[in-house]
């Protein structure tokens, strides 16, 4: 088992315990200090969901591919970045 494979069952792992404690249990928080607005962009995607949603799209890429490359770590990246971002705009729908 390789190093994104390991990061993609552990991101999966998380994201499934996160998304049942949501559904389930009403939406676990976890408050960090930050010097950062509650509001903002940043701080929305600068968050613990956000990091799984980046590792789950980054390492499923990967993954796919079968092959650590310059192609397939910039489409990993552009690919997490954008479940990021479908991230955001759906806490924002929500």
């Amino acid at each position: 088992m390789t190093w994104y494979e390991i990061v993609l069952l552990v991101s999966a792992i998380f994201f499934l315990i996160s998304t049942i404690g949501s559904l389930f249990f009403g939406g676990i928080k976890v408050d960090f200090d930050t010097d950062l607005d509650a509001g903002t962009l940043l701080s929305d995607i600068l968050s613990f969901k956000g990091l799984l949603h980046f590792c789950v799209g980054f390492s499923l890429v990967l993954t796919l591919m079968h092959e650590v490359s310059f192609a397939s770590v910039t489409y990993g990246i552009i690919t997490g970045l954008v479940f990021v971002v479908i991230l955001y705009y759906l806490y924002k729908m929500c």
